[in-house]
């Protein structure tokens, strides 16, 4: 008997095998979602940054009116400017950042500085000759502005909202009356700072030209954004005063709103799903929270002072404590912050507000990752 050949299995084996190799040509499996198109953010953001830079037109034009006469109607009028203005530039902050992207930085130090020194700007009772405007030797024009703006530290704020915030509140009316060399540097410092925001806003709108905004551009300028809301939601809970009539709360709420819109938008939600869909379903319940405008707020204004009222009337806000030191007043620079540390071991407690935005803070950095994991971006 003739021995059993082995031929015909193996021919058997490689055919089964070249068929499972082309089943596998023909059917790839599930696909990797391709990259999504979130330029929709695009319109909003030129919308809001026009409004803003229209609500800071006004503003001069209040100011110039004040210096030109100087009283208390037409200073009252240059703040209900200046509060306005600030709240659009608020409304704004989101989609200058989606369209500065790395510079938005740089635009929000000369546009929102604070905490504002304001013996680094002005005299102060117990010393008269402090400040830019008793430094005859310096002289004020835009140039000389801008370089001492964060001359040494980030706490020398020399232009931006805040700092006409001070002029305008801290300062008498009698401050800005007369012909002598310090009311006329005050009034001079004025004006230029006000002359300064406007160019500022207006630098953002033109060199600004995207035409596209990808999902992690998305993202990054969504991060920032909300670490800046989270700064005020922290401020908020010291009962730090802050240049809105409503506090810093409703200000931080001003400034995430446009990021809790797109990121609830179809486009976002559908790539969430189908690449990271449990990141999703966390990014959707802190998104909740930070829609429901009437939360109540677990802070320390729970045990004493509203801090979403307006800073006491007869308190000028901004002004300088007993000690000397500045109160800190709006928004403040903040490093990229991890969503998990503690904010302020001081607090007693959190706000719902802040923990909402340190949670979305942490869920858009782990999406950022995801993405870079899927494109291949180490």
């Amino acid at each position: 008997m003739k021995p059993r050949s082995d031929r015909p299995v193996v021919r058997a084996c490689l055919a089964l095998a070249a068929l499972v190799t082309l089943a596998q040509c023909g059917d790839p499996g599930p696909a990797a979602p391709g990259p999504v198109d979130t330029s929709f953010v695009l319109a909003d953001a030129g919308r809001t940054l026009r409004d803003a830079t229209s609500a800071v037109s006004l503003l001069n034009t209040a100011i110039r009116r004040f210096l030109s006469d100087p009283d208390e109607e037409t200073r009252a009028s240059a703040v209900d400017a200046l509060y306005l203005a600030h709240d659009a530039w608020l409304e704004a902050w989101a989609g200058a950042a989606v369209l500065s992207g790395e510079s938005m930085s740089a635009h929000a130090y000369s546009i929102d500085a604070w905490p504002v020194t304001p013996g680094f700007l002005d005299t102060l009772p117990e010393y008269p000759q402090s400040g830019m405007v008793a430094d005859v030797t310096l002289p004020l024009n835009a140039s000389s502005v801008r370089r001492q703006h964060g001359f040494s530290d980030d706490s020398e704020v020399a232009m931006g909202f805040h700092a006409i915030w001070h002029l305008l509140t801290d300062r008498t009316v009698d401050d800005f009356i007369g012909s002598d060399e310090l009311t006329t540097r005050r009034r001079l410092l004025l004006g230029l700072q006000a002359e300064l925001l406007f160019a500022d806003l207006h630098t953002i709108g033109n060199a600004s030209r995207r035409e596209t905004v990808t999902l992690p551009a998305l993202m990054s300028a969504s991060i920032d954004t909300l670490e800046q809301a989270l700064a005020l939601a922290r401020a908020a809970e010291r009962g730090t005063p802050h240049l809105s009539r409503t506090g810093p709360a409703a200000a931080s709420r001003r400034i995430a709103q446009p990021i809790t819109i797109w990121l609830s938008h179809e486009a976002v939600r559908r790539r969430l799903a189908v690449a990271h869909p449990a990141l999703r379903d966390r990014l959707a319940e802190t998104l909740r929270v930070l829609n429901a405008t009437d939360t109540p707020e677990i802070s320390v204004s729970d045990v004493g002072a509203n801090n979403d009222s307006p800073p006491d009337a007869d308190r000028p806000v901004g002004r300088v404590d007993d000690a000397g030191a500045a109160d800190p007043v709006g928004y403040s620079p903040v490093a990229p912050s991890d969503a998990g540390t503690e904010t302020d071991a001081t607090d007693p407690e959190q706000s719902r507000l802040a923990l909402a935005l340190r949670a979305s803070i942490q869920v858009l950095n782990d999406v950022v990752r995801a993405e870079r994991a899927l494109s291949g971006v180490p």
